[in-house]
């Protein structure tokens, strides 16, 4: 007959509107036993994506650690000759380990559960000499507030900037094509065109000449447009949105402006109708590209950014180049991930 326990560390959870894992970890009986912050918060919050926890379970993450002790074999008593168990309750370095099941598990994975009483006797029924009785210890352990809310969001902030990021870099063909077609709304602006035909809304003007200059002084480009290449060339794409994504941010919140501007000018109609054939289309193209582009970026712009807030951080400081790629792979095993709250 073999002892065997099993361990799980509960925790005192913050939110009472998502449901815990209870699911045991793998302890060696009778050591101290080390976990931290994110991995008690990764073990007990059945709301997270498989790669939610295992970035909290990595090294990369902020937070405490606690040491605690576990209890033994000798916390277990059982009499075989009248078939009864009797599991202690184990209190050390401050937690008190609760015995909360049992079970005989014999030959070809039979299993008799044991039901325990309060005071963590039972009985069982089972006679043959070769067996395992197995118990499972529970301890509550708590973890603050603030540290919970932080590494339980950390990780979906991190993805769902990260994914906007992606997004607009999606739309980069879609910019360049406006960027490099700028000039085409530039001589609408100028005071030599037909009156009839000449953009004179203040706003309008001001947001297309702004537009024209970032072109002109980064050789056809927009501003925005050297994120793009610098993040898809990054060696790390979490890397670079953390250490860049508030001055993206605000870039693309500067373009989008433009855009919106621009896109309310009252007479590309007259200038479309005045056109034929090729610069007719064309003309057209630039203004369906601005509109796709204000539609597009709407949502992402009013978006809440808040992994690139100081208070959100929950990864260490100088995380190494190993580090990133390490990170870059939990991250891109995330394929869906929501807020966490009780709402």
């Amino acid at each position: 007959m073999k002892k065997i326990l099993s361990f799980l560390i509960v925790l005192i959870m913050i939110l009472s509107s998502v449901l815990p894992v209870f699911a045991s970890q793998d302890y060696e009986p009778g050591t101290d036993i080390t976990v931290t912050d994110g991995e008690l918060v990764a073990d007990n919050y059945e709301s997270l994506t498989d790669g939610e926890r295992a970035i909290l379970r990595s090294a990369l993450v902020v937070g405490g650690s606690r040491t605690v002790a576990a209890p033994g074999e000798d916390s277990i008593t059982v009499v075989p000759y009248d078939r009864t168990v009797k599991a202690d309750p184990f209190t050390a370095t401050g937690l008190t380990w609760k015995p909360v099941a049992a079970r005989v598990v014999y030959a070809e994975d039979g299993t008799e559960e044991i039901t325990l009483s309060e005071s963590g006797n039972g009985a069982y029924e089972y006679t043959g000499n070769v067996y395992t009785v197995e118990v499972d210890y529970n301890t509550e352990i708590a973890c603050g507030e603030a540290s919970q809310r932080l590494l339980l969001n950390g990780p979906y902030y991190l993805w769902h900037g990260l994914q906007n990021m992606i997004a607009v870099d999606s739309m980069s063909l879609s910019i360049n094509t406006f960027s490099s077609s700028i000039g085409n709304l530039v001589k609408y602006t100028d005071e030599s065109c037909e009156e009839d035909l000449r953009i004179t809304e203040k706003d309008v003007v001001d947001a297309i000449n702004e537009l024209s200059a970032e072109a002109a002084a980064n050789e056809g480009f927009f501003e925005i447009e050297n994120y793009f290449y610098l993040f898809e060339y990054a060696d790390s794409k979490t890397e670079y949105f953390l250490e860049n994504g508030e001055d993206f941010a605000s870039a693309l919140s500067d373009f989008y402006d433009k855009l919106v501007a621009i896109s309310k000018c009252q007479n590309f109609d007259n200038i479309i109708a005045s056109l034929k054939g090729i610069p007719k289309i064309k003309f057209t193209m630039i203004v369906s590209t601005i509109n796709n582009l204000v539609n597009s970026f709407r949502d992402i712009v009013n978006d809440d950014w808040a992994i690139l807030e100081a208070e959100n951080n929950f990864l260490k400081s100088g995380l190494t180049a190993d580090e990133y790629a390490e990170l870059d792979g939990y991250v891109e095993a995330i394929e869906e991930a929501e807020y966490h709250d009780d709402e």
